[in-house]
């Protein structure tokens, strides 16, 4: 039960990460200290889940029944683990946004699935 948990933890933190979340948290945390806050350590994916791995790995071990080679392994493996759903999301986000741009971009001739004169695009385009 305890390595459902630590990928629950991992997709947690990635998701996090991916959603812009952290960096809501940096500039809501800026506005109020007044200058710029950067927080590396939850800065990358697999940091964050590597740390809150850990932590819930020093937490709950003895409670858990976790091995002592279990307890080692599990922050690194949940750190390699961020690094590949986090390419997955990824590419997920760029088949998205070329479905996107595909189905909703037209020549502005009406004849698309936008109004005329309607400029379409996605994300990508606005960055």
């Amino acid at each position: 039960m305890p390595w459902i948990t630590v990928m629950a933890i991992m997709a947690a933190a990635v998701l996090i990460r991916h959603l812009g979340l952290i960096a809501a948290v940096e500039d809501a945390v800026g506005r109020v200290l007044g200058r710029e806050v950067r927080l590396p350590v939850v800065g990358c994916s697999k940091c964050l889940s590597f740390w809150a791995t850990a932590a819930y790995v020093a937490l709950t071990a003895r409670q858990a029944g976790l091995r002592t080679w279990e307890a080692v392994a599990m922050p690194p493996l949940m750190a390699y683990a961020a690094y590949w759903l986090e390419l997955l999301l990824g590419w997920l986000d760029t088949l998205y946004d070329r479905t996107y741009d595909a189905l909703y971009t037209d020549a502005g001739d009406g004849r698309g699935p936008l109004p005329a004169g309607h400029k379409g695009g996605s994300r990508a385009d606005k960055a």
